[in-house]
């Protein structure tokens, strides 16, 4: 039997990557840590700058990632001319999303109810409110999602992008 039949190993040539995204990991606003996240057209594998020796022993590996990262990055440019290379969102632009959203359902909410209870001015005033802050969280929205602003050159990232921890 094939070692990567039991392991459950995938391989992807790097000319069907579809896009590549740098950023800090889930709790690397905590530990500096890294992730490379690589879209190909069968799946998608997130690498990240730190190892587990065991379950708190995390062991800082950000200087071999960044080499790693550079050479990956530089070689499936090359492979993959019409991949996309992205800084990733920053880590609350879901938190975001999902706080305009909750915050447009409440609105409609309190609004709706105020109408049915016979105190219509009332409900729409308290959904006012909550619209208001609404509107002043979804202008932070142009910041977050553009992804021309997130482009970088696969060639030469910026050294923020890399940086070992």
């Amino acid at each position: 039997m094939r070692r990567g039949a039991r392991t459950g190993e995938r391989r992807w040539p790097l000319t069907s990557l579809k896009r590549a995204e740098i950023g800090q990991a889930d709790r690397g606003w905590a530990t500096g840590e890294r992730r490379l996240t690589l879209t190909f057209a069968g799946g998608k594998v997130a690498l990240t700058s730190a190892s587990y020796e065991g379950f708190a022993a995390r062991r800082d590996q950000g200087a071999a990632f960044a080499a790693f990262a550079r050479a990956l990055l530089a070689q499936a440019a090359d492979a993959a001319p019409g991949a996309r290379f992205l800084r990733a969102a920053p880590p609350f632009a879901m938190g975001l999303a999902w706080t305009c959203g909750l915050l447009g359902a409440g609105a409609a909410i309190v609004a709706g109810f105020g109408a049915l209870s016979g105190a219509l001015a009332l409900g729409l005033d308290l959904g006012a409110r909550l619209t208001f802050v609404l509107l002043l969280l979804a202008s932070l929205w142009p910041w977050l999602g553009d992804e021309r602003r997130r482009a970088f050159d696969p060639g030469a990232p910026a050294p923020d992008l890399l940086a070992p921890n």
